[in-house]
């Protein structure tokens, strides 16, 4: 069964590196990025351990906002494939969110996450 969630564009500012957390039902959440003009988007938990990747809410950049990195125990991953390229789960991708985006909206087509 998929859930279509949509995020209306004026809510993600396009900029160079931004993130924005989506909160799902089931308690989990959704990291939702505009990275180089381009909307990415991922389940919001760590390919090492079975937790969120934020610092604080909606903060998961390192400084120069190249890198998506886990709070937990700093692997960092590419923001526009989700590879880890260092840290305990290097080699492993974050789990893809298919999107969909129109002149309004980012539309998340979620399947079971």
């Amino acid at each position: 069964m998929e859930q279509l969630i949509k995020i209306p564009k004026t809510q993600v500012p396009y900029t160079k590196a931004v993130t924005k957390k989506i909160l799902l039902e089931n308690g989990g959440s959704i990291l939702l990025i505009v990275f180089k003009n381009n909307y990415y988007a991922y389940k919001n938990q760590c390919q090492h351990l079975p937790v969120e990747l934020d610092w604080d809410n909606e903060d998961f950049f390192d400084e120069k906002k190249e890198y998506i990195v886990c709070a937990t125990h700093g692997a960092m991953y590419e923001p526009e494939t989700g590879l880890c390229i260092c840290g305990p789960c290097a080699g492993k991708k974050l789990q893809s969110v298919e999107l969909e985006v129109d002149d309004e909206f980012i539309k998340l087509k979620l399947r079971k996450i």
